[in-house]
């Protein structure tokens, strides 16, 4: 099969992916060179895969901005269109609004039940951290949690006691394996937030990881 050059695939995912998020989101923030910079050696096919179905986006000025921190919005709508998740149910939170562009994207999270709302605050718009996206994950795919080991990364003690199995479900399938960088002693920085990168990398791995869907 032909395929494109890791180059020639970022650059129509940078050109393409920009028009989507802003339909969407209705999103769009100053150009940064330094998130540009910031590009995984993978970068290429799996964004051109994230577009050709449909489930990632970008800014409507033509970046994908892949060294930019995530924010919860944008992350259960990456999963949600990854995962083809239509289903929902209603959610009441006091930040979370009928008018909210990511008001139904949570309510399918819910649903999915990657997202717990017990009426509690949902913080849309904050940045989710590395950890936490382990536990949606982990949670969305109905993972053991059973196991805690961590020792792949050299900081395992830095993540949370409730969400080591969560981490450690990830790392069994291979989803954190871009974390670990190929090699033992990586860190984890479980409280960084996500990049986009990161975002791309751990849906995408979770996807590969169950094919099925279920």
């Amino acid at each position: 099969m032909n395929r494109r050059s890791p180059n020639l695939a970022f650059l129509l995912a940078c050109s393409l992916l920009a028009a989507l998020m802003n339909a969407v989101t209705g999103y769009a923030a100053a150009p940064s060179a330094a998130h540009e910079n910031d590009r995984p050696p993978w970068a290429g096919s799996r964004l051109e895969e994230g577009l050709s179905e449909g489930w990632l986006h970008g800014y409507a000025d033509g970046t994908s901005r892949l060294g930019k921190s995530i924010t919860r919005a944008e992350f259960v709508t990456f999963v949600n269109r990854a995962f083809a998740l239509t289903a929902s149910v209603p959610v009441a939170s006091p930040d979370l609004h009928a008018g909210d562009w990511y008001a139904g994207e949570f309510a399918k999270a819910v649903k999915a039940g990657y997202i717990d709302a017990d009426g509690g605050e949902l913080r849309p718009q904050q940045a989710v951290s590395r950890e936490e996206a382990a536990v949606m994950i982990a949670a969305l795919l109905k993972l053991d949690l059973t196991g805690t080991d961590v020792s792949a990364f050299k900081d395992g003690d830095a993540i949370s006691g409730a969400d080591r199995g969560a981490v450690a479900a990830l790392l069994r399938k291979g989803i954190l394996d871009d974390f670990t960088d190929g090699s033992a002693g990586a860190s984890f920085n479980p409280s960084e937030p996500l990049t986009r990168a990161g975002a791309v990398s751990m849906i995408y791995a979770a996807r590969e990881s169950n094919p099925s869907g279920g």
